[in-house]
């Protein structure tokens, strides 16, 4: 073949490519895929939250689709989807799920209450399940289009974030819990984020995430049960931006409580029961004094009550007595410090301490200490 009919042929080519409009040559990197959430140990499901990040009310409504896959060893079904609010629709597949294959549940936000930041949230069941799997459909709704500045206020680099602090929920022991936050490349060339933790209970996927310039990325964040950390922990991870570190560290809060989803018959029957009475109904406090704050723990169960963690809330600043464990049929004090120095005269406030225990009907038990700042 004669040199200019080989070079004539290619230019015939990349011309044919470039009226299709190119893309076999400039598409945008496909969007880099996160592995499925397990849950109960009977499926896994692409993602556990869809966030349509920043949305404007002429976009009207809004869908998405969760697609699952059957990985026991029986058929599932699932049952029904409950939803939390009438601005949501929902369909999911009917028919028996053999092992091994996917169904899928979709849902469509209606859009259509101005602007807002909305977290709405489906409730799956499948078979004889009673704990459902948790699915949330977030955005932020505006009455207009806003820049990738605006979306992303909190920057690194090119790095873009929404918030530094995020929520992730209630984590049973024995479990996972997983979210999907958004990020962005704020700049004009591909960057890529990797991520920096001590913490073993902690892990961003994808480890390195490639995002294209002036564009919208997601990450996971996966969180790991541990019986050392019942109540709320922080997880804290650090980003990189080109092997850069940034200055600040994400937060990422869970709730740690007892699973009792395995536990037999016999031991629900035999479990140990919680209650309290508070040492007073309200306290009268001199401005700028501390005070104390007591309350009663019984056990009237059949076992001990094990107290794995106690959370004290603002101004609660220290637990000066408080059981571990408490037999069936006794009693302990409970006995909390309060400090009022930056609490104004004339004031009244509510404190709430948080017991995390091994009771199937009361694991976490909210006191709440009541007081008027004289």
């Amino acid at each position: 073949m004669r040199k200019s009919s080989f070079i004539k042929k290619i230019f015939v080519a990349l011309w044919a490519l470039l009226s299709a409009g190119g893309t076999a040559l400039f598409a945008a990197p496909a969007a880099q895929k996160l592995p499925g959430v397990k849950f109960a140990g009977i499926v896994s499901i692409d993602k556990t939250v869809h966030d349509w990040g920043d949305v404007t009310t002429s976009d009207g409504p809004l869908s998405c689709t969760f697609t699952f896959t059957n990985i026991s060893s029986a058929k599932l079904t699932v049952k029904t989807v409950n939803k939390t609010c009438g601005c949501t629709s929902v369909s999911w597949t009917k028919n028996a799920i053999a092992p091994g294959e996917q169904g899928s549940i979709s849902a469509v936000f209606s859009n259509d209450e101005g602007p807002y930041d909305f977290d709405k949230t489906l409730n799956v069941y499948f078979n004889d399940l009673q704990k459902p799997l948790i699915l949330h459909l977030r955005g932020s709704v505006h009455s207009a289009r806003l820049s990738l500045e605006e979306c992303f206020p909190l920057s690194f680099g090119s790095l873009g974030l929404k918030t530094l602090s995020y929520s992730v929920g209630n984590m049973l022991q024995g479990e996972q819990k997983s979210m999907e936050f958004s990020l962005a490349n704020l700049g004009s060339e591909p960057v890529s984020i990797t991520w920096e933790s001590a913490d073993p209970d902690l892990t961003i996927l994808p480890a390195v995430l490639e995002i294209p310039a002036r564009s919208r990325a997601q990450a996971r964040v996966v969180l790991r049960s541990n019986r050392s950390r019942f109540g709320r922990n922080i997880y804290r991870a650090r980003p990189l931006v080109n092997s850069q570190k940034a200055p600040w560290e994400l937060e990422f809060t869970a709730v740690s409580k007892e699973n009792f989803a395995f536990w037999t018959v016999e031991q629900l029957a035999n479990a140990p029961v919680a209650d309290y009475s508070a040492e007073k109904d309200v306290y009268n406090v001199e401005a700028g004094k501390d005070f104390e704050a007591g309350f009663v723990l019984y056990n009237y169960g059949k076992s001990d009550l094990l107290v794995y963690k106690i959370d004290l809330g603002k101004n609660v600043e220290a637990c000066l007595k408080a059981p571990q464990s408490l037999a069936p049929g006794a009693r302990a004090e409970l006995r909390f410090r309060i400090g009022s120095k930056d609490l104004e005269s004339g004031s009244d406030h509510q404190f709430q301490v948080s017991l995390y225990t091994n009771d199937p009907n009361f694991s976490q038990i909210h006191l709440f200490i009541d007081a008027i700042i004289l």
